[in-house]
């Protein structure tokens, strides 16, 4: 996920929440989160200039971080699969 698409779902509510698992962090709005993939060492203030956070505002967010995902969380990341039929999409073969 683009970090424009993060930044407008964590503006919402004005949250960001950062989880540093053993090998990546996510960043979210405390009900989603999305990988950061290889951007790493990631901080309140790298955040805050990545989202566009003005310091005059940044009184006004909720910021946290973990270490950690909650062990029933399944962190396991998946790809939407959207059927081909539904999708309005056909193979053509040749």
């Amino acid at each position: 996920m683009k970090l424009s698409a993060i930044r407008r779902i964590c503006s919402k509510n004005k949250t960001i929440q950062i989880i540093r698992s053993r090998s990546e962090s996510f960043v979210g709005n405390g009900e989603a989160f999305y990988t950061l993939g290889s951007i790493s060492g990631v901080d309140r203030e790298a955040l805050y200039t990545i989202f566009d956070i003005k310091e005059s505002d940044a009184a006004k967010w909720d910021y946290s971080e973990h270490g950690g995902f909650p062990i029933d969380v399944d962190t396991e990341v998946r790809k939407e699969e959207t059927p081909l039929l539904m999708s309005g999409l056909s193979l053509n073969r040749r």
